[in-house]
């Protein structure tokens, strides 16, 4: 005997239906066992005048009682009739709602525009809030106003997978296509991270004194989040220092020794030659009566 499915989904095994219908026969046969029995007690007695009254009194103990029950439920049904109706089809319903939520996490069951991450969040929700729990195990309770009133964003960890960025600065000493070797070699060391598609580095943004460079990487177990950020910033350091670059971003305000333009080795031409400086001694007392020295720094020609 077939269950009943939807989709790839199997709601009502096989087995259940049958088990369903067996007790059911069970139970028809011990009702038409006793409805046979009664009807042949009731009937021999009235064979015999001195059975007679029993036959009465017999058909008396089993009709009465049901004559009695039967008013009662009649009495009772139009009241409660379509309370009794709500409760069973909301049970039902509700399993039938459970049934399907497990099937849509498993993957089992699709519907277009729904996903099955969606699931569990879903079922968090109450009348007022929404309860929602972190990666690090945290329990955050939304009011669902916020929710209705806002965006909310999704980790699919489905194709091509979910997303991490992560980003360095570096001096602009350091040419850019060996930077962007180097974190993607840091990415691809990282356990939990896609090889395909592949880690993608971006040059964000021109700073005065250095590059921003973020690397964007793919993953299927966004739960392990901090542990996968964690794998390629060790990564990046040890690619980075096996590699002789310094991680570090130069930040120059007013002043720099321009001994030296900060361009990678390669751009620089061999005849290049920095400019020396000088130190003047400038004495204060010379304006004004002030009292002291400063120390200024010229660039020689």
């Amino acid at each position: 005997m077939q269950g009943f499915k939807i989709q790839e989904s199997e709601i009502i095994r096989g087995s259940q239906v049958r088990a369903l219908l067996a007790s059911v026969v069970r139970l028809l046969r011990v009702i038409v066992i006793a409805a046979l029995t009664y009807g042949f007690l009731a009937t021999a007695f009235r064979f015999f005048p001195w059975t007679r009254e029993h036959s009465r009194r017999l058909l008396g103990y089993l009709i009465n009682p049901l004559i009695t029950l039967g008013q009662a439920v009649l009495s009772y049904l139009p009241k409660r009739f379509y309370i009794l109706v709500i409760v069973v089809v909301l049970h039902f319903v509700l399993r039938f709602i459970r049934i399907i939520a497990r099937e849509l996490e498993r993957g089992r069951i699709r519907i277009v525009g729904f996903y099955p991450e969606w699931v569990q969040p879903t079922a968090h929700r109450s009348m007022r809030a929404t309860h929602l729990r972190t990666i690090p195990n945290e329990e955050i309770t939304i009011p669902n106003s916020v929710v209705l009133g806002g965006f909310v964003t999704s980790l699919p960890a489905r194709e091509p997978g979910v997303a991490l960025h992560t980003s360095v600065t570096i001096g602009y000493d350091q040419p850019w296509r060996t930077i962007h070797m180097l974190l993607i070699d840091a990415a691809l060391r990282t356990p939990d991270i896609l090889h395909n598609p592949q880690p993608l580095v971006l040059q964000a943004q021109l700073e005065d004194s250095y590059v921003k460079y973020e690397i964007s990487v793919y993953t299927n177990h966004p739960l392990r989040m901090p542990y996968i950020y964690s794998g390629p910033h060790a990564n990046l350091q040890d690619s980075f220092f096996e590699a002789g670059v310094e991680i570090m971003s130069p930040i120059i305000h007013g002043l720099r020794d321009l001994n030296h333009v900060a361009m990678p080795d390669m751009y620089v031409p061999k005849d290049y030659r920095a400019k020396g400086f000088r130190v003047e001694r400038t004495d204060l007392g010379r304006d004004g009566g002030g009292k002291g020295i400063s120390l200024e720094l010229v660039r020689a020609s």
